[in-house]
């Protein structure tokens, strides 16, 4: 979280490479009429539900990072789906002819499907940046930015674990650059989006 995974998605996608995102991914299937909204709303109450009837995720947001229990009952619920809609996705990609796939998962390591890919790539920044970053892009406090950050595996630990660590302290053109390198070096492009 904060660490800038969606810019760094983005960008690969201005190559013209699909990006499957796991939590747009999330995002639709919660919605109402789709697979996980009602189990969502039985397992946690019509507390949940805003005025349209829809998740309210800030609600939702508060009461799973507040305690681990309510947050891992979410999970029990919702990954087994996101995964199996994830790995569907996969699927349909890699019978088209793309050179390369990318997939932007935050809880790539927590639901264990670093095997899936070729590659895993994690996007580092401080924890203070990442802390400033959510409290701005979420509007919420600082502890409540600590609480959510808690709740994953360290990014120390990812970036142990993974094959490539992009810097993404600095600026856009920064996180840019890097990820073109690895691009050309990968032999997937020839030039950048800069060029």
């Amino acid at each position: 979280m904060g660490s800038g995974k969606s810019s760094a998605a983005d960008i690969v996608r201005n190559y013209g490479f699909p990006v499957i995102d796991a939590d747009k991914i999330a995002r639709d299937l919660m919605v109402p009429g789709q697979k996980l909204h009602w189990q969502v709303i039985e397992e946690f109450g019509d507390e949940i539900v805003d005025d349209t009837g829809a998740l309210d995720r800030e609600k939702l947001g508060h009461l799973i990072f507040s305690d681990d229990n309510y947050r891992r009952r979410l999970d029990a619920i919702t990954h087994p789906v996101i995964v199996e809609q994830m790995k569907s996705s996969l699927d349909e990609l890699m019978e088209e002819d793309f050179r390369a796939i990318v997939s932007d998962v935050p809880l790539l390591y927590e639901v264990s499907i670093e095997d899936w890919f070729d590659e895993v790539w994690v996007i580092w920044c401080d924890r203070s940046e990442r802390l400033r970053r959510l409290t701005v892009r979420d509007e919420i406090s600082e502890g409540e930015a600590m609480r959510r950050l808690r709740s994953q595996i360290p990014l120390q630990k990812k970036v142990k674990l993974a094959d490539r660590v992009i810097d993404n302290s600095k600026s856009l053109f920064h996180l840019k650059r890097q990820i073109n390198c690895i691009l050309k070096d990968l032999k997937l492009v020839n030039s950048g989006l800069d060029e």
